[in-house]
């Protein structure tokens, strides 16, 4: 594994990361929500470096820290330059052990202020009503930066409901799980779906654009909090000056105007506006959680139809491997079939009666020996005239290799007694590229015909 955190409780000093990284990380890498682990490392990995460009110095523990990130960011080159590590165990566990232990510093790249002003959710904490403005920004159109979606994922899981005061990642936990879909769904959607290529797009995002961007937004959230503060100040300022009001002798109060019904008319619609606008507001704040339970239902059904299309297109891929083999295991048991036919009908104790008169009738045969000798050839060539063929034309390999193209349907009938396997190969190959049948063996001129006649027999026997 990579260089390890200082904190003797981490769980990177746990043999369950390796076992994490086989069964889980590696094994499902881009088929689940875990998808943004990756991303996730990316950001990171800029933030440390960039906080080592900043300091300007580290102690022992941040230099290992930051040597980390460097990993991190080769494998990003790596992946830019075609070189995958998509099987490699020690790539997933450096990545995994910068995010499950060093996941805080993302929030050092922002605030909680920042991520309040940002969503627009004001300042009191209302756990459900963040969560669901965090996860509608995250899906936005457009979309924020992927420095900026993983900062504002970190800050909605901390603050999400169930997640707890403690040392765990909550955005990989089970309160961040709303946040992880949207943001997976968005990376496949952009055509990020492995490892390397989620890492390479989470370190390229670390662009001039993208930090004014959130630089940019951290200046509007100071000058947001600078005013929330006044505003506290002022209104307390205010009502110190209202009870000091109230100790000062009051005036005789005087007494009321005549009632005229018109005051109780008046409170009376006032009453009715406010249950209306309490009444529209539950309405409102109802219609907006079914909202957010159906794009959270639909982000996992699209999910899970993205999962089932990678498994259809690999089932298809299977099946036409599967397919292929099947051919040419099908080709192979045709040829041991024809040749187990010629060997039988040429055995010394063969009892099957000679091939018929008219077997090559009307047919084209071309012959192919290594015999020098002219009447060896041309009792090769008589043999297969006395089977019916039409045209034999017989050839001594070592000088001719037959006609510039082969009749598809010619059959070619080769004996390779004197004869090199690279020749008999190119003869072969060229038989094979014009779709002629071809049977070879070591025959002489009394055999090769009868053998290349039960051969032949056996072919048209199964067509």
């Amino acid at each position: 594994m990579a260089a390890r955190c200082a904190d003797p409780t981490c769980s990177c000093r746990s043999p369950d990361l390796q076992r994490f990284t086989n069964t889980v990380l590696r094994r499902d890498a881009a088929r689940t929500d875990y998808l943004v682990i990756p991303l996730i490392g990316g950001v990171l990995a800029n933030c440390f470096l960039a906080e080592e460009a900043i300091e300007r110095g580290a102690d022992e523990q941040s230099a290992e820290l930051y040597d980390l990130s460097r990993s991190v960011r080769d494998l990003a080159a790596a992946a830019r330059e075609g070189s995958s590590w998509e099987d490699e165990t020690h790539a997933y566990g450096i990545i995994a052990n910068l995010v499950f232990c060093n996941w805080p510093e993302l929030l050092a790249w922002g605030s909680l202020s920042w991520f309040r002003v940002r969503l627009d959710i004001g300042w009191s904490p209302r756990p459900a009503r963040d969560l669901a403005a965090a996860v509608r920004a995250l899906s936005a159109d457009p979309p924020p930066s992927w420095t900026e979606s993983v900062i504002l994922a970190a800050f909605a899981a901390t603050g999400a409901p169930g997640a707890r005061a403690n040392k765990d990642f909550h955005l990989l936990g089970k309160a961040g799980r709303q946040l992880r879909v949207v943001l997976a769904d968005r990376m496949r959607r952009a055509n990020l779906n492995n490892w390397p290529a989620a890492l390479a797009a989470a370190i390229d995002d670390w662009t001039v654009p993208t930090l004014q961007q959130l630089a940019r937004s951290q200046a509007q959230t100071g000058d947001a909090a600078i005013h929330y503060v006044a505003d506290l100040e002022d209104a307390a300022k205010a009502s110190a000056d209202d009870e000091s009001s109230e100790a000062l002798p009051q005036p005789e109060p005087t007494a009321p105007p005549p009632d005229t019904g018109e005051t109780q008319a008046a409170e009376e619609l006032i009453k009715e506006a406010v249950v209306e606008i309490t009444h529209w507001r539950t309405q409102h704040g109802r219609a907006q959680q079914e909202r957010d339970k159906f794009a959270d239902r639909d982000a996992r059904h699209r999910s899970h139809i993205e999962s089932l299309e990678r498994e259809l297109k690999s089932a298809r891929a299977a099946q036409t491997r599967l397919e292929t083999q099947l051919a040419t295991l099908r080709q192979e048991r045709d040829t041991f079939a024809e040749r187990i036919a010629a060997y039988e009908s040429v055995a010394e104790d063969a009892s099957s009666p000679p091939p018929p008169n008219d077997t090559f009738a009307g047919r084209r045969v071309l012959v192919f020996t290594g015999a020098e000798n002219a009447d060896a050839r041309a009792a090769f060539a008589e043999s297969f005239r006395d089977l019916g063929a039409a045209q034999v034309d017989c050839y001594w390999a070592d000088r001719s290799r037959g006609p510039d193209i082969f009749p598809a349907d010619t059959i070619v009938a080769v004996d390779v007694s004197f004869m090199s396997h690279s020749t008999w190969n190119a003869i072969q190959d060229r038989a094979r590229a014009a779709g002629a049948w071809c049977y070879w063996g070591k025959h002489g001129a009394a055999t090769l015909s009868r053998a290349t006649a039960a051969a032949w027999m056996a072919h048209l026997a199964r067509k």
